[in-house]
């Protein structure tokens, strides 16, 4: 079981990396696919941007589809559409065509984000769970790293897309060949279980944990989304030039990273485990709410903690779910289409419906709002279960 779960976690592993990769490998070479394909700043954001649109339309759908017909069926499908979309997009001619291509590869990504607690459950004890969400999690940020490191170097934007596209086929391969059947592989799951769909639904909206973790999360990739989005505009505003203010925003990518592999850690070997938690917001709100006004080198320090703390919060809460009495293996990919729903919103709603209409140009009043999202989500895990 150890050596098929490694198996399975290098697998996810690869599968998050090619997910961000295949998207912000467009960033640095904006211009060539501007060209090539004749958008206008408006298109190329929409298509940037199109890979959210199946993870925001269904993930609910996603989680109750794999509760009930299973996860390798469920989650390849969509694998084979993302790998299809991949492979058609550097052949794309116009802003529809390469619009239809991303948001088919967004189609796998948003089903295995909202089954990645439910897939590594199957293969780790529950107490380890957060963890290995937490190092899958890292091959995203990786992902997004390589895209925006290597990419410009390519000789042309085929290419590019077309690397991308072989790193999906091979993550499909993998999936069917690796990847356990319908049925219960680990010692506390004794075979496959049938659910209704009004059952998972029923059961998951009843849940009211499920309902706090959806808010934290919410609160937690709203205030990622809006810092990642302002500090950048806020720090250049003070003076800081542009570079070095790309440098500084830097510290919140690195905390990130960092704490999707060791916060789950140190989460899990506490002995109250909402304390720390509690406290990791308030560490993440008091940075959001203050970095930017620091001098670049102690705003880019700020920001490492900041990351950190959401970092560490996000793979703990995507992996709760399946500890959940009334949720378990059973439901949790239905819990997860919930819970990652809201984060998505979150990630819209907040910064763009919310922070930026009251705040407008008023940095310290969009940064204050900023980092109250994560003393909401504070407040809310309070309300969470100890164990």
């Amino acid at each position: 079981m150890k050596k098929k779960g490694t198996i399975i976690f290098i697998i996810m592993f690869l599968a998050m990396l090619v997910a961000n990769y295949f998207q912000y490998q467009l960033s640095p070479i904006a211009g060539r696919v501007m060209e090539n394909l004749n958008l206008s700043q408006t298109q190329f954001s929409s298509v940037f941007s199109a890979p959210m649109i199946p993870a925001i339309v269904l993930s609910i759908i996603a989680g109750i589809l794999s509760d009930r017909f299973g996860i390798k069926k469920v989650c390849g499908t969509a694998i084979v559409i993302a790998a299809i979309g991949l492979c058609y997009r550097p052949f794309a001619y116009n802003y529809e065509t390469f619009l239809v291509s991303m948001i088919l590869a967004g189609i796998g990504t948003a089903f295995l984000n909202v089954n990645v607690a439910k897939i590594m459950g199957r293969y780790y004890e529950p107490e380890k769970t957060g963890t290995m969400v937490g190092m899958v999690m890292m091959g995203s940020a990786i992902g997004m790293t390589l895209a925006t490191s290597i990419t410009a170097a390519f000789p042309s934007v085929k290419t590019a897309l077309l690397v991308a596209a072989a790193g999906e086929v091979v993550i499909t391969v993998l999936w069917f060949l690796f990847m356990d059947g319908d049925r219960g592989n680990t010692e506390t799951e004794s075979g496959p279980q049938k659910v209704s769909l009004t059952d998972s639904i029923s059961i998951v909206l009843k849940c009211r944990h499920i309902w706090v973790l959806g808010v934290c999360m919410m609160c937690i990739l709203g205030c990622n989304t809006a810092m990642g989005g302002f500090v950048p505009m806020a720090l250049q505003s003070r003076g800081v030039s542009e570079a070095a203010a790309g440098f500084v925003i830097t510290g919140m990518m690195v905390g990130n990273l960092i704490g999707t592999f060791l916060g789950p850690r140190l989460i899990a070997t506490s002995k109250n485990k909402k304390i720390i938690i509690m406290a990791l917001g308030i560490l993440s709100a008091v940075t959001a709410a203050f970095s930017w006004m620091l001098p670049a080198a102690a705003a880019f320090v700020g920001l490492l903690l900041c990351g950190f703390g959401m970092g560490s919060l996000l793979p703990v809460f995507m992996s709760m779910p399946i500890q959940l009495k009334e949720i378990g293996p059973t439901y949790a990919g239905t819990a997860g289409g919930v819970t990652s729903t809201l984060e998505l919103l979150g990630a819209v709603i907040i910064p763009t419906y919310i922070i930026t209409p009251v705040a407008g140009a008023n940095y310290t009043l969009f940064f204050l709002l900023t980092g109250s999202c994560m003393v909401i989500m504070a407040v809310c895990a309070f309300l969470l279960p100890n164990d």
